[in-house]
């Protein structure tokens, strides 16, 4: 599997890529969760690329599928960390930790339809252990 080009060395790469597309401003951002929904709602339609489409890309190594599934889920994940920890740095090391092991194993993941919930169930693990 081609990894996204950003993300060339686990870990530094990928930090730094989440870091240059302004990942960390989710803590001090205002709470509106309507983006993600609307991204999520969007999905399929002509015009926005489905998860498929987008996991096939970061497969083949393009950064902006890359982004994409960033922009599409962080709000998700955050919602769901800070949750559960209750700290905003904690939540978004969790979800940062999340995005790396993601990008890091995104050929193993063997259905699309899948990812939503993959992710989802991934951050809830971080934030367990």
């Amino acid at each position: 599997m081609k990894e996204c080009t950003l993300l060339a060395s686990p870990k530094t790469a990928a930090q730094n890529t989440l870091d240059s597309w302004g990942y960390f401003s989710m803590s001090t951002e205002p709470g509106s969760g309507s983006s993600n929904n609307k991204m999520e709602a969007a999905a399929g339609r002509e015009g926005f690329p489905s998860d498929a489409d987008l996991l096939a890309g970061v497969r083949a190594g393009d950064s902006q599928a890359c982004r994409a599934i960033v922009e599409r889920y962080q709000r998700l994940l955050y919602s769901i960390s800070y949750k559960f920890l209750g700290d905003h740095g904690e939540a978004d090391d969790a979800v940062q930790q999340v995005f790396i092991r993601f990008f890091e194993k995104a050929g193993r993941l063997r259905k699309a339809k899948a990812l939503k919930t993959y992710l989802a169930r991934s951050v809830t693990n971080e934030c367990i252990d």
